[in-house]
C-alpha cells in the first residue's frame, strides 16, 4: 500500500502550535486555549507526538517486515508484529 500522507520528517515549527514538513509547510495546527499560547505542556507533547508520526509509521513497517531468526523470542516478536500491524492498519485503511 502506498503512503498518502505528507512525507516526513515533520517537526515543530517556529510556533509551538504548528507542525511542519521538511519544507516548512504546515502539516498540522494544534489548538490552544486563550491565554495559554506560550505555555501549554499538553499541546507541546501532542505536537511532538504528531511530528514523530512518520518515523513511528516507518518503524512499525520495519517491525512487520521482520523475518528470520527471532533468537528464541518468537512469541514476543509475534506480539510486536501484531501490535504494529494494527497501528499501521489505522493509517493505511
Amino acid at each position: 500500500m502506498t503512503m498518502k500522507h505528507t512525507p516526513g520528517p515533520w517537526e515543530i515549527g517556529e510556533y509551538p502550535h504548528v507542525v511542519e514538513d521538511g519544507l516548512g509547510e504546515e502539516v498540522a495546527l494544534l489548538s490552544f486555549r486563550k491565554g495559554d499560547e506560550d505555555d501549554n505542556p499538553e499541546r507541546d507533547a501532542n505536537g511532538k507526538l504528531i511530528a514523530a508520526a512518520p518515523e513511528m509509521y516507518a518503524a512499525l513497517k520495519r517491525i512487520i517486515a521482520i523475518n528470520g531468526s527471532t533468537g528464541g523470542h518468537k512469541s514476543m516478536v509475534d506480539e510486536f508484529k501484531f501490535l504494529a500491524r494494527n497501528a499501521v492498519a489505522k493509517v493505511e485503511d
